[in-house]
């Protein structure tokens, strides 16, 4: 599944539409790393039923596919309909209702159903011939046809938002078919993963890196040649000799791409070397050299190991190709080799006499496929291709050992935390999301008792004697958890503001405070209009930057931490300092919060204590 994706990425397509069965992890886990959008489809395809079972059945693998993957950043649409025939209202509910952030899409029918979103959040349509669609919405082909031509039409259309080609893979069928040798119809790429020649023209639409590939071969009778690539020239040398340079065809077809391909015209064939360079700005960025082909004279074999490991698990596969080639190392296409593979080391040659046509097998076009399934043991594994009158050819590679202990190799520990959250002020306050109210009025100490933790005692006092608390109500502070930071205590003092656990259970603790000077945003209409018209305590004096000293069981620490002020902090962030303690269970903690110039008050709004593991 990652090679299937990596490969996809080397190609610059971005997105992959799912087929119409459960997805395994490693699909989304590749997505996720390599950076490709999925759009999802439901376990279904076109045979239905009328029965409700089958439609509970529908429901429930929906739901279990979206709690599988709904937590993959690589998926942005859900499939909400069955195909060839359109949108399910109850599939996009229960898209909607475990997962409210995706979008949502299905086959428009062509054939069965309204070629419109309907009540999918996107317009998607299989786009093979004539359809409805009156660009009132934009449209996504969720399914059509692929090459240049095709992804201009798009890429020169704003209301044409994607294309998602059918299909990415061949893949193997029971419908008819002229060639009994290949049970396998549609794909950009072969079912053994290997690219069509036309396939190559994208990386040269889609990546950024210099490209060139040569679409055809070179031999008697060759009229004309197509050449992809994302340089600004592409001049074409036979033998040492150019025989023509070409800017990307200007062909309307095109309209809309970035990198046309490349349409030359040979006006004399010249047996020998073909040489295309790819030129920007007068420079050779890339070039590919091809010849004409000779007689057959030896095999050449490639395994598929980019990007990979091949794990000794009884079960990883790693592909191959192996080639019918002359002297040059060019494929004969014409071969009628029959080529057989073996295996030494710990692996085997998956169909190896099966009688299937695997093992040994044709050439067609000058290529055969191989699948190599690795043993349990780790080992050094040859793979040899074999064919009559050919020179042989080998490749070795060593399997790596399976690590079955996934926990030790993958996983790390999971802290599920015990957590108070605490809100301070004045017994008039809208306390929500499980904060838990600390009220008081003004004076020199308050304490108050919390279940966490097994119950721990916390005191609010001033930090020298001469010092007080002054206790806020409600300012209507606008902002996320303006409820905290809508009120608090000040604490006026030279020494500031201690907040102290006497004997807080034995642990390690984070602890996070909010420092903010709140002002009233409270109008006509609010009840507490005449009540703030009588409150001073916004009027005191604050420091803006505040010092906070740590005294814990194992150490002294300090930080410094800006206080916000204001009435509306939707878009700004609000002051909050995060700091760790430990608590050895008999000594007291003791946290300083003070003005650097001694002179102004000390604002605290809520603080979060939790338990805490610190980051191995």
């Amino acid at each position: 599944h990652y090679k299937d994706m990596w490969q996809f990425k080397q190609l610059g397509l971005n997105t992959v539409r799912t087929a119409h069965y459960p997805q395994d992890d490693a699909l989304l886990d590749a997505c996720d790393e390599l950076g490709i959008l999925v759009y999802e489809e439901a376990p279904t395809w076109i045979a239905i039923s009328q029965d409700e079972k089958w439609h509970e059945n529908y429901d429930r693998s929906n739901r279990t596919m979206i709690r599988n993957h709904r937590n993959h950043p690589s998926v942005v649409i859900w499939g909400a309909g069955i195909n060839h025939r359109g949108y399910v209202p109850d599939a996009v509910l229960a898209c909607k209702q475990e997962d409210p952030t995706r979008l949502t899409a299905s086959q428009s029918s062509r054939w069965t159903g309204w070629q419109t979103s309907g009540l999918t959040d996107l317009f998607a349509n299989m786009m093979y011939g004539p359809g409805i669609w009156d660009r009132s919405e934009p449209l996504l082909a969720m399914e059509g046809r692929s090459g240049p031509q095709v992804v201009a039409e798009y890429k020169r259309d704003p209301l044409l938002t994607g294309i998602i080609s059918w299909t990415a893979h061949a893949y193997y069928t029971f419908h008819p078919n002229n060639n009994p040798a290949d049970r396998t119809r549609s794909g950009l790429m072969t079912v053994f993963r290997e690219p069509r020649p036309s396939t190559l023209w994208y990386p040269s639409e889609l990546t950024t890196a210099p490209f060139l590939h040569i679409n055809g071969s070179w031999q008697p009778g060759t009229g004309s040649l197509e050449v992809y690539s994302n340089t600004e020239e592409v001049e074409l040398l036979a033998n040492g000799r150019s025989i023509g340079k070409q800017r990307p065809s200007d062909d309307r077809r095109f309209d809309g791409l970035d990198h046309p391909p490349f349409l030359f015209l040979i006006d004399e064939f010249e047996p020998g070397t073909l040489e295309a360079r790819g030129l920007t700005g007068g420079r050779v960025l890339v070039s590919q050299t091809i010849h004409t082909p000779g007689k057959p004279e030896r095999l050449k074999l490639v395994m598929d190991t980019a990007a990979r490991s091949f794990t000794a698990d009884g079960a990883d596969i790693l592909v191959g190709h192996a080639y019918v080639v002359d002297r040059n190392g060019t494929t004969i296409t014409d071969s009628t080799a029959t080529i057989r593979f073996s295996t030494t080391g710990p692996a085997t040659v998956i169909g190896d006499d099966a009688d299937i046509g695997a093992n040994p097998i044709a050439s067609p076009n000058g290529t055969a496929p191989v699948l190599i399934r690795a043993g349990t043991e780790p080992g050094e594994v040859t793979i040899t291709a074999t064919a009559d009158g050919l020179q042989p050819a080998s490749f070795t590679i060593a399997t790596i050992p399976r690590n079955d202990d996934i926990i030790a190799a993958t996983a790390a520990p999971i802290y599920d935390h015990e957590s108070v959250s605490v809100d301070l002020g004045a017994p008039d306050q809208l306390v929500q999301f499980g904060w838990t109210s600390w009220n008081a009025q003004d004076a020199r100490e308050s304490r108050k008792s919390f279940p966490a933790f097994g119950g721990f005692e916390a005191i609010l006092k001033p930090a020298s004697a001469d010092g007080r608390l002054h206790w806020l109500g409600e300012m209507n502070v606008i902002g996320k958890y303006g409820f905290v930071y809508g009120e608090g205590v000040i604490a006026t003092g030279p020494q500031g503001l201690v907040l102290e656990f006497p004997r807080l259970p034995k642990g390690s603790y984070k602890l996070k405070t909010w420092h903010h000077a709140p002002s009233s945003n409270t109008d006509s209409m609010d009840p507490n209009r005449e009540k703030l018209a009588q409150q001073d305590i916004p009027k005191l004096p604050f420091a803006g930057t505040l010092d906070i000293a740590v005294t814990d069981a194992g150490k002294n620490a300090t930080l410094t931490t800006p206080v916000t002020a204001g009435k509306e902090m939707q878009f700004e962030p609000v002051a909050t300092a995060t700091l760790t303690f430990t608590s050895d269970g008999t000594r007291p903690v003791r946290i300083r919060f003070s003005d650097p110039d001694s002179k102004h008050g000390v604002w605290l709004n809520g603080f979060i204590l939790s338990q805490w593991h610190a980051p191995e």
